[in-house]
C-alpha cells in the first residue's frame, strides 16, 4: 500500500478512510479482547489536520454582476438568468432547481416553489415579488405542462448540474470585467445558495439562523466562522432592507 502521496488523496480522504479502519477495530476490541494492545494502537492514530476553506458568496453588487452578465436578448439567457434569480433569492440546492417542474412554481400571490430536497423531505419556498415576475414571464415562456422541467435544454430536456456549471464559470468570467470583486473567487452554482443564507435577515450579524435553517432545508447551523467576514455597512443594509424589490432580499415568514 502507497503513501498518501503516492496516492494522492487529500487529507479528507485519508480521514474518511481513518474514519471506517477505527469502526472495524472497535468492533474487534469487543470481540477479540486478546488484541487489545494492537487494537488501542491502530484508534489511537489521529486524523490528519487540514485547512478549512472560507465559504464564498458574492454580495449584492456581484450577484447583480452575475445577472446582467446573462444576455436575456436569447433564450439560453433568458433561461440562466430565470434559474439564477430564483436561486438567489430562495437558497435552493442546484439538484433541487433543476429538479422543479413547472407545475412546482407558483407565480400568483403568495407565489412559492415546492421542491424535494435532501432526505426526500418537501417543502416549500416563498418567492419575493421581482423573484415571482421574473418566474412568470420565464414560464410563459417556457410554454410547458405541469410535469415539464422548469429549466431545460432546447430540445426540452432537463438541464444537467455540469451544464450550469459550465455557464455559471462563462457568466463568472464576463462578470469580472465589470465587477473586480469577483477576481479570485471560486463561483459554482452552490454559491448561490450562501447568498440567500448571507442575506437573510439576523443571519449576517450573526443571529438565529432558525429561519434559514427551515427555508434552506439544512439540518445543522450555519459555520459563520467559515464564511468570509460581512463587513458593517453591508449588514445594515440587509438588515434594514423591506423592499420586496430587491433581488438579494431573503424570503419572508410571516408568523401569527
Amino acid at each position: 500500500m502507497g503513501t498518501r502521496k503516492d496516492l494522492r488523496d487529500s487529507a479528507r480522504t485519508r480521514n474518511a478512510r481513518l474514519t471506517a479502519i477505527r469502526s472495524l477495530f472497535s468492533y474487534a476490541a469487543l470481540r477479540h479482547p486478546e488484541h487489545a494492545a494492537l487494537i488501542a494502537q491502530v484508534l489511537a492514530i489521529p486524523p490528519k489536520r487540514f485547512d478549512k476553506a472560507i465559504v464564498c458568496f458574492l454580495d449584492e453588487p456581484e450577484a447583480a454582476a452575475m445577472l446582467v452578465a446573462a444576455d436575456r436578448g436569447t433564450w439560453a439567457g433568458r433561461r440562466d438568468h430565470a434559474l439564477m434569480t430564483l436561486a438567489m433569492q430562495t437558497g435552493l440546492r442546484v439538484s433541487e432547481l433543476l429538479g422543479l417542474n413547472c407545475g412546482d412554481v407558483v407565480t400568483g400571490t403568495s407565489g412559492h416553489v415546492r421542491c424535494v430536497g435532501k432526505s426526500r423531505k418537501e417543502r416549500s419556498v416563498p418567492m419575493t415579488e421581482s423573484v415571482r415576475a421574473v418566474m412568470n414571464v420565464w414560464l410563459i415562456e417556457r410554454a410547458g405542462q405541469r410535469d415539464d422541467a422548469a429549466f431545460c435544454t432546447r430540445t426540452g430536456r432537463r438541464l444537467s448540474v455540469d451544464a450550469v456549471q459550465r455557464r455559471v464559470t462563462i457568466y463568472a468570467a464576463q462578470a469580472r470585467q465589470s465587477c473586480p470583486s469577483l477576481v479570485g473567487k471560486h463561483l459554482s452554482p452552490h454559491v448561490f445558495r450562501h447568498i440567500c443564507a448571507m442575506t437573510q435577515p439576523g443571519c449576517a450579524t450573526g443571529s438565529s439562523g432558525r429561519v434559514s435553517r427551515q427555508l434552506g432545508g439544512v439540518r445543522r447551523v450555519w459555520r459563520f466562522d467559515r464564511v468570509a467576514t460581512l463587513n458593517q455597512g453591508s449588514a445594515e443594509t440587509v438588515c434594514n432592507r423591506r423592499s420586496d424589490g430587491d433581488i438579494g432580499a431573503g424570503p419572508r415568514v410571516c408568523t401569527s
